[in-house]
C-alpha cells in the first residue's frame, strides 16, 4: 500500500510540474501547453461587445491584445423634411452581422429654411441671414446594439434624381438609443415653393466604434 502510495505521489508531481506538447515531444519549457501543427477552433461564440483579440507574436507565441470593435449600419432613414412635422414617426429595419435590427424614428425638432435672396442676372444667391433646414431625430433600436459607442461616423447618400446633401451631428447615444441632427447644407432651384427637403430616399451610413 505504501509503495503503490508514493507511485501515486511521483506521477502527480511529474504531471503537475512537466509542459504539455501536441505533435512535439520537446514542449517549450514556459507555455503550458505547445502545440507543433495547424490549430483549429471549431466553435467560437460571437461577442461584439468586446475589443479583445488573440494576437500572434513573431516567436508564435499567442497573447491578448486590444482592437476597436467598429460596426457599420448602411441604409439609416433621413425622414422627408417638408411631408413631416414634430412628432411625426417611422420605421425600417437594418441588417448588421446576421441580425435583424428595427429602427423606429421619431421627429423632435423641425426647422424650415428661411432667408433672402438677390438676382445677380444669372443666379439667385443666398444672403444673409439664412436658416438651415434641419431635423433634430430620435432613432431607436431593437434589439439593443452590443455596446455604447465611443464614436460615430456618418455618410449621407442619395439616389434620388436631386440629390441632396447634408451634414449630421448627434447628441445622444446609448444602446438602444441615438440623436441625430440633419441639416442640409445645399439649395436647389427645383426645391420650388417648397421650404424643406421633400425626398423619401435621402439615407446615410453609420458606422459606431468602441475602443
Amino acid at each position: 500500500m505504501k509503495k503503490l502510495l508514493h507511485t501515486v505521489l511521483i506521477l502527480v508531481s511529474l504531471s503537475a510540474t512537466a509542459q504539455v506538447g501536441i505533435n512535439t515531444e520537446t514542449p517549450d519549457a514556459n507555455s503550458a501547453i505547445d502545440i507543433n501543427g495547424k490549430t483549429i477552433i471549431r466553435d467560437v461564440p460571437n461577442d461584439y461587445s468586446s475589443t479583445d483579440i488573440l494576437v500572434l507574436g513573431a516567436d508564435n507565441v499567442v497573447s491578448k491584445g486590444k482592437q476597436p470593435v467598429v460596426l457599420a449600419f448602411p441604409g439609416m432613414q433621413v425622414p422627408a423634411c417638408q411631408t413631416t412635422s414634430v412628432g411625426s414617426t417611422g420605421s425600417f429595419s437594418v441588417t448588421i452581422n446576421s441580425l435583424s435590427y428595427t429602427v423606429n424614428w421619431e421627429i423632435l425638432e423641425k426647422n424650415v429654411g428661411s432667408g433672402v435672396g438677390y438676382n445677380n442676372g444669372t443666379y439667385v444667391l443666398a444672403d444673409y441671414p439664412i436658416t438651415a433646414q434641419s431635423l433634430v431625430v430620435d432613432y431607436t433600436f431593437s434589439p439593443a446594439l452590443p455596446f455604447t459607442p465611443d464614436g460615430v461616423m456618418f455618410t449621407a447618400y442619395n439616389n434620388s434624381s436631386f440629390p441632396d446633401s447634408f451634414s449630421f451631428s448627434y447628441s445622444d447615444f446609448t444602446t438602444t438609443d441615438l440623436t441625430v441632427r440633419i441639416s442640409r447644407t445645399d439649395i436647389s432651384s427645383a426645391d420650388g415653393s417648397e421650404n424643406c427637403w421633400l425626398s423619401s430616399l435621402n439615407r446615410f451610413n453609420m458606422m459606431i466604434f468602441k475602443n
